[in-house]
C-alpha cells in the first residue's frame, strides 16, 4: 500500500512539473509577444481582459438568480480600478 502511494505521488508531482514547463513556455512566448506593444496599448489591453472577466462574472450569476450590473463609481483619473460589479438577487414572482 505505502508503495503504490509513493507511485502516485511520483506520478502527481511528474505531472505538476510537465504542467510548469508548459506554463513556462506559455509565458516565455507571451513575453516575446508583448515586447511588441508600447506601455498604453498594454494598459488597453489589460483593461479589455479585466472587463471580459467581470462580462463572465455577470453571466454566472445572472445564471444563479441575480441581477447586475457594473458602474464605474470614481473618474478614471482618480484611480483605473473604478469598477464595481453590484448584484442583487432577483425576486422571485409569487404565481396567482
Amino acid at each position: 500500500m505505502l508503495e503504490s502511494s509513493g507511485v502516485a505521488l511520483r506520478e502527481h508531482q511528474n505531472a505538476s512539473t510537465i504542467h510548469d514547463s508548459e506554463d513556462l513556455h506559455a509565458l516565455e512566448i507571451f513575453k516575446a509577444a508583448a515586447k511588441e506593444f508600447s506601455q498604453r496599448e498594454k494598459k488597453e489591453i489589460g483593461a479589455m481582459c479585466k472587463r471580459m472577466i467581470d462580462y463572465g462574472r455577470i453571466a454566472f450569476l445572472r445564471r444563479l438568480g441575480f441581477n447586475c450590473t457594473l458602474i464605474r463609481y470614481v473618474p478614471a483619473n482618480v484611480t483605473t480600478e473604478n469598477i464595481l460589479l453590484c448584484g442583487q438577487r432577483a425576486r422571485v414572482r409569487a404565481e396567482a
